[in-house]
């Protein structure tokens, strides 16, 4: 990183432009906090994988938590007596006692807790001291997923954890709660469990009334480089009616958008009226390094906001300068 900013600043001509946007701080949009965010490294490191609902959970005493070796917080050690009524992976039982930790009615640490008499998967651990005790895998990491409030049936018995899990998070998409619908639907990109009934399922999501979960719909058909679902983005992002959780959802998703196949539809953010969006595409622009995206990167230059320009400068710096000099000295002028 050092050297590339040294060859930067080396570059006659733009120096004091480059050193103002490099300096200046850059408004990117919000990512997700992680809460229900699942991994295939959480699917691997669990030793075991339930569904179902926690009936009772007992406060066993005031502790302090420890995490990664350098924050310690303080609050109450619990136990929830939680009903299985699916196994994703491991020995199937029909009921469970998980230990957590908590701060407090609120955890503004992110700290994960068991919800009562809420359906959702647990990934777990065995505690050393107690193996009668499952332990959440990881107090600030998703070991704790809202699911919908019914468990799927006529699953095959020799069905994997993943589609065990493909199935849940499907009829967790389905569900009318947002904060359910919006991790299921992440989720299914991020693991790359789609398949033609999900596709379609999203198709009728992009339609619902509920703005949040239409715009997590249309964000996860954008992640599965459905070209249609850009402009649908647009639509709501530009509309009145499109919450903040879906602006950065789309926003994000479209900053993912690399390949030269996508550039047509870039185009059409390059004027929009929502800085969201011209700052999704410009960064998208930069990263497809191909000269197709010159003339669009160098009319973006002239963009009121900060990120936009240093997005399209850093784009044409990183392609120009080394594959055509004489395009770069033609802007740089």
């Amino acid at each position: 990183m050092y050297n590339r900013i040294k060859v930067l600043l080396s570059l006659s001509g733009i120096t004091c432009l480059i050193f103002f946007l490099m300096t200046t701080t850059i408004e990117a949009p919000i990512r997700s906090t992680g809460q229900g965010q699942i991994t295939k490294k959480m699917m691997a490191n669990a030793e075991v994988i339930y569904a179902g609902t926690a009936s009772k959970i007992i406060s066993v005493k005031e502790g302090v938590i420890t995490i990664i070796n350098t924050t310690t917080f303080k609050g109450q050690w619990k136990i929830a007596e939680f009903d299985v009524d699916h196994t994703v992976k491991g020995d199937s039982v029909k009921k469970i006692s998980v230990e957590f930790f908590t701060e407090g009615p609120f955890s503004i640490n992110g700290l994960q807790s068991v919800p009562l008499n809420k359906r959702c998967l647990l990934f777990l651990v065995s505690k050393k001291d107690a193996p009668e005790i499952y332990r959440l895998l990881d107090h600030k990491e998703s070991s704790v997923v809202l699911l919908a409030s019914d468990s799927p049936t006529d699953l095959p018995e020799d069905a994997t954890p993943l589609e065990h899990l493909q199935t849940e998070l499907f009829n967790a998409m389905m569900e009318k709660d947002q904060f359910i619908v919006s991790p299921a639907l992440k989720n299914i990109v991020d693991l790359d469990l789609s398949n033609q009934q999900i596709k379609k399922a999203l198709n009728t999501l992009s339609q619902n009334s509920n703005n949040a979960i239409k715009g997590s719909a249309i964000a996860a058909r954008i992640r599965l480089r459905e070209k249609k679902a850009i402009g649908e983005g647009k639509n709501l992002v530009e509309s009145d009616q499109c919450p903040e959780i879906s602006k950065n959802e789309i926003s994000w998703a479209i900053r993912e958008l690399k390949g030269i196949e996508y550039i047509e539809e870039l185009k059409g953010l390059v004027e929009s009226k929502k800085v969201s969006l011209r700052r999704a595409a410009s960064y998208a622009l930069r990263q497809t390094k191909d000269k197709s995206t010159w003339q669009i990167l160098e009319r973006m230059l002239k963009d009121s906001d900060t990120e936009v320009r240093l997005n399209a400068i850093m784009g044409l710096i990183e392609q120009t300068s080394k594959d055509n000099p004489e395009a770069y000295k033609k802007w740089e002028r």
